[in-house]
Order: structure tokens, then C-alpha cells, then sequence
């Protein structure tokens, strides 16, 4: 078999289309649409200092990332404020009930891999985290 085959694609096809399947789960598991728990998340975790910061992380258009970011306000989860040098920009700042809201997520996307991949031996589980933190 070689590396890159059709194989290959077949199956990392399987793994895009499993993991779209989680990340749906995880968001309507909170109330949240699956652009709003991308968007809190990556607030969350990368903390982008502005709204076109967030715009390039997320990789999706601008008018959509307004109208996710308007919802996110509207629920209470993040805050919204014009630069102060530069009133262009729009920052972006998590709020507590965001963050309460963050953290969760995090605990069930941990308890999903627990609960789903307890059963590999250590070195797998070593192995597969070094592959995830190698995709670019």
C-alpha cells in the first residue's frame, strides 16, 4: 500500500466527516450552533485581539463571523468594544458566563476522548496527540 493513496484519502474523508459529527453533538449538547461554539471557542482558547484576528482563525467571511459574534453577545458570552487608537477595529473580550461556558465545553470534548479512546494503549494516545499537533 502506498502512503498516500486512495485508500488514505477514504479514510481521512471518515475521520473529517466523524469529527463534523462530535463538534455537532458538543454544540447542541450546549445550545450553541456549531459556528458559535467554533467562534467562543477560539475566543476562548487563542484570545484574538480583534474581529479581523478572529476573522482569519476561523477561516470563514466576515459577514458571517459578525452575525455568530452578534449571537454570542446577544447570549452574553462575549463583549464587544471599539479600539480605543484605532476605532476601525472592534476588540473581542470573553465574559464570565463565556468562559463558565468554555470551560464545560472543554470537560465534555475531554470526557468524549476519554470515554471513546480509554481503551489505546499510552504510547497510541502519545502518538496520535503529536500527530494532531502536527497538522497544518
Amino acid at each position: 500500500m502506498e502512503l498516500f493513496d486512495k485508500n488514505i484519502g477514504a479514510t481521512f474523508l471518515q475521520l473529517i466527516f466523524r469529527i463534523h459529527e462530535i463538534e455537532k453533538q458538543l454544540s447542541e449538547k450546549e445550545g450553541l450552533t456549531i459556528d458559535e461554539m467554533r467562534c467562543l471557542m477560539t475566543v476562548f482558547l487563542s484570545r484574538p485581539s480583534c474581529v479581523s484576528d478572529l476573522n482569519s482563525m476561523l477561516e470563514i467571511e466576515p459577514t458571517r463571523t459578525s452575525k455568530v459574534l452578534n449571537s454570542l453577545q446577544q447570549q452574553g458570552f462575549i463583549r464587544r468594544e471599539m479600539d480605543t487608537y484605532d476605532h476601525r477595529k472592534s476588540r473581542i473580550e470573553i465574559s464570565e458566563s463565556g468562559r463558565v461556558k468554555s470551560e464545560k465545553i472543554l470537560l465534555l470534548s475531554n470526557e468524549f476522548f476519554r470515554n471513546n479512546f480509554s481503551s489505546m494503549p499510552e504510547e497510541m494516545l502519545f502518538r496520535l496527540d503529536s500527530l494532531l499537533h502536527n497538522i497544518k
